[in-house]
């Protein structure tokens, strides 16, 4: 079959037409930066197809330009990669280049587009096994809000932070997250939990022993004695942060000059005049060298110092010096130096001087003002955007698996419009490989299908063990319930005798009893089914906990006249003492219940290699290996709680029984020498390194 040449041409452009996004996708912004480094990925990224693997190396840029300090340079980068992370579905590259173009919108203080950034990177790492940098993300998360002074969105990701670090098991930024959380604190002025948020952050710190750590923490709480008024106590932070910088070693000047900075502020709060002098002296010679000529909190310590010395016209020529810089850097430090100003032209009698410095700050108050009105304006908006996104989320996912989906259809009729001009060649190929690819779907939907039926039997028995559950507690429970309120009505008799007093008395004792056994044990099986309860192990007395347990059971033992046998202790194990004592109690419970009148019950304490063993044996009605709980005889519950307690302290049962000759019921704990420290209480081993701290 021929082609005229307008099907030749037309056929060609519809071919070209199919390759043009792969030659769009290629383009990238054309002035290189002179950095060896950026120039180098900016060739790999001129040389990817893919954009996953575009991706990766544009996240790599805009790292690069933050570490070099070229921000202007990224910005065309961020862009590029934005536009094409629309039509990428892999969860881990876009979580990591969402992170680093959300470090970068920090770094450029566009707050707004930071916190929606950053919730998309952490919403895709949480799909991945990327725990360590789930943890960054939502710390720069917390740090974002903390800037836009979203205090109730701040304090709220702190706390998912630290939860999530615990979890995890992660630590590296819970200091700055403590830091974070201080600053809350200290804003609300809620004292208490400052302090308390500041220790708890010196301590980590120190547990940590990282030197960038340290210094964030002993800063903070040298910032916090001095706002205190305590300047005493704030010095030596002070001074364990500047040793701690000076440790590291090629540091940046400023952190290095604003802690000499502090001390010196600090001791001239003590009027010790000429240790803040020479503190000073050493920061503007570190200044010098490292070719900063005005740094300006150090001229203005400098000033005040003078001023203390009466030397009121250096106090001004110092303090006069940054001014400018001030002017046009930072209003907000302006306003503080104004006020210097004017209270030394004040004390020289210079008024004409100091009423012209006055309207200067007046007018920077007013400044001031309107932008802290737009700033709250600004916040607002921030903020209802926000709340416009999170109301949004569940759409935008249903739109991504959309987007996903089209995504997938457009590529698949490129590929069909590319692939028309070799259409004769590969037809059977074609072919095949749809019916392969058909078969594998149907292959895929199959295993889904049944998994959820498998997932829905899974479900269905649940229900039935919890309805099963119910209908034998109901029972337990009405029964008890049904005798209490039968006793309760004879004992309201008038003509009831002292006998028959004293035996409702006791009838109305064990009904209680088994009501508040059954309701105990449902209690804590029920906080064991949706993870409640806290193991916390220690070294535990066996024999004493069996002790204290057999005191409950006085009036059943006195009552049905058994004889209790009582090994000698003591028994050490490593368990959590009150799951120890219900374990115990439900084992005595069962055996005093199930004995009848004057028979026995014998307690034993052994060690049998690495564990301790209680027995507990009895001669009471027994049962078969196969037996289950029935109504008339309990729930079974208690002996249910008993095994779920043991596997929490990594311990297990074993129980012997023969119908008419009684139970022996076999408790294994984790054993513990009595003599060896190795294991302590978590509470008291944390108290202990706070004291040595």
């Amino acid at each position: 079959m021929k082609m005229t040449g307008f099907t030749v041409i037309g056929f060609c452009a519809i071919l070209l037409s199919s390759f043009i996004p792969a030659l769009a996708q290629s383009t990238h912004p054309s002035a290189f930066p002179k950095d060896s480094t950026l120039s180098q990925l900016a060739h790999q990224l001129q040389e990817a197809n893919q954009d996953t693997t575009q991706l990766r190396i544009l996240g790599k840029i805009v790292s690069r330009c933050k570490e070099i300090n070229q921000l202007e340079t990224a910005a065309p980068y961020v862009r590029e990669g934005l536009q094409i992370a629309k039509r990428t579905a892999d969860p881990l590259v876009l979580g990591r280049f969402y992170a680093h173009v959300g470090s970068y919108y920090q770094d450029t203080a566009n707050y707004p587009d930071v916190i929606n950034i950053l919730n998309q990177a952490i919403q895709y790492l949480k799909q991945t096994a990327q725990k360590k940098e789930i943890t960054r993300a939502m710390y720069m998360l917390a740090r974002a809000y903390s800037y836009r002074d979203m205090l109730v969105q701040k304090f709220n990701q702190i706390k998912q932070n630290l939860a999530y670090a615990e979890k995890i098991n992660f630590h590296k930024y819970d200091v700055s997250n403590y830091a974070l959380l201080y600053t809350y604190y200290a804003g609300k002025g809620q004292n208490k939990e400052a302090l308390t948020t500041l220790k708890t952050m010196v301590a980590l710190a120190e547990q940590l022993n990282s030197p960038s750590d340290l210094f964030l923490a002993y800063a903070n709480f040298g910032e916090w004695y001095d706002l205190q008024h305590q300047f005493r106590k704030g010095l030596p932070y002070h001074q364990k942060a500047l040793a701690g910088i000076l440790r590291q070693g090629n540091v940046d000047v400023n952190y290095v000059s604003q802690t000499y900075y502090s001390i010196a502020n600090n001791l001239l709060e003590q009027n010790r005049l000429s240790e803040a002098q020479a503190v000073v002296s050493k920061a503007l010679q570190l200044n010098k060298q490292a070719g900063i000529y005005m740094p300006g909190n150090l001229f203005r310590i400098q000033g005040l110092i003078f001023e203390h010395q009466h030397r009121f016209e250096d106090a001004f020529q110092w303090i006069n010096k940054p001014l400018q810089n001030f002017r046009s850097a930072n209003p907000t430090e302006l306003v503080d130096i104004l006020s210097s100003l004017i209270r030394i032209r004040e004390k020289q009698r210079r008024y004409q001087d100091a009423f012209l410095l006055l309207k200067e700050q007046k007018q920077v108050n007013d400044s001031l003002q309107r932008v802290e009105k737009y700033k709250a304006l600004a916040n607002l908006e921030a903020r209802a955007e926000l709340e416009k996104q999170t109301q949004h989320v569940s759409l935008l996912e249903k739109n991504m698996a959309i987007s996903q989906l089209e995504l997938e259809q457009t590529r698949q009729r490129q590929l069909l419009v590319g692939g028309l001009a070799l259409s004769l060649l590969l037809l059977a190929i074609g072919g095949v490989r749809a019916a392969k690819t058909a078969r594998t779907h149907v292959k895929i939907l199959e295993q889904q299908t049944q998994q959820i039926r498998l997932q829905t039997e899974h479900l269905q028995d649940l229900n039935n063990v919890k309805d099963k559950l119910f209908s034998v507690i109901g029972h337990d429970l009405r029964t008890p319930v049904f005798h209490l309120r039968a006793s309760l009505k004879q004992l309201s008799q008038p003509t009831v005798n002292q006998q028959r007093f004293d035996d409702q008395v006791a009838q109305l004792s064990r009904n209680v009893n088994a009501i508040y056994s059954t309701l105990d044990n449902l209690l804590h099986w029920s906080a064991l089914q949706r993870n409640l309860l806290i193991t916390r192990p220690a070294r535990v007395d066996l024999a004493t906990v069996t002790q204290q347990v057999l005191m409950l059971f006085e009036p059943m033992i006195a009552q049905k006249a058994l004889e209790v046998e009582l090994g000698a202790g003591p028994l050490w194990a490593w368990v959590d003492e009150v799951q120890a004592q219900i374990i115990v109690r439900n084992i005595i419970h069962n055996a005093c219940k199930f004995t009848p009148v004057g028979g026995q019950i014998s307690i034993d304490y052994q060690t049998v290699g690495q564990e301790s063993v209680v027995v507990i044996a009895d001669t009471g009605i027994g049962m078969q290996a196969t037996e289950k709980p029935q109504p008339q005889k309990g729930t079974g519950l208690g002996l249910v709680v008993t095994q779920e307690f043991l596997g929490l302290n990594e311990g297990r049962l074993s129980i012997t029984s023969h119908v008419g000759e009684g139970t022996t019921v076999e408790l294994f704990f984790a054993g513990i020498d009595p003599g060896d420290n190795t294991k302590q209480d978590p509470e008291l081993q944390a108290s202990e390194t706070q004291v040595s701290a």
